[in-house]
């Protein structure tokens, strides 16, 4: 399963670079949602941080977005189970 999860990520990290702002926010998107899988969850990260570089600011600002939508839900359900 693991060898299937990195050919996906390693083939919407390659969707990443195409010229349509729809095929890119939805690799981000796909990307994001994958994060859940902690055993690929750095790796996945990383291909993300690296496109802040991206000359389109649209595709930094959705990445930025998907990003802190994820990681505030982590944060607010740490935080309840630390009450």
């Amino acid at each position: 399963i693991k060898t299937f999860y990195s050919e996906v990520i390693k083939s919407l990290e390659t969707l990443l670079t195409s010229t349509i702002s729809f095929v890119k926010k939805t690799a981000i998107t796909l990307l994001t949602s994958l994060t859940k899988h902690s055993e690929l969850r750095r790796f996945i990260i990383n291909i993300l941080i690296n496109k802040f570089g991206d000359q389109d600011m649209e595709i930094v600002n959705e990445i930025y977005k998907n990003l802190k939508n994820e990681f505030y839900q982590d944060l607010e359900s740490s935080n309840i189970l630390l009450e």
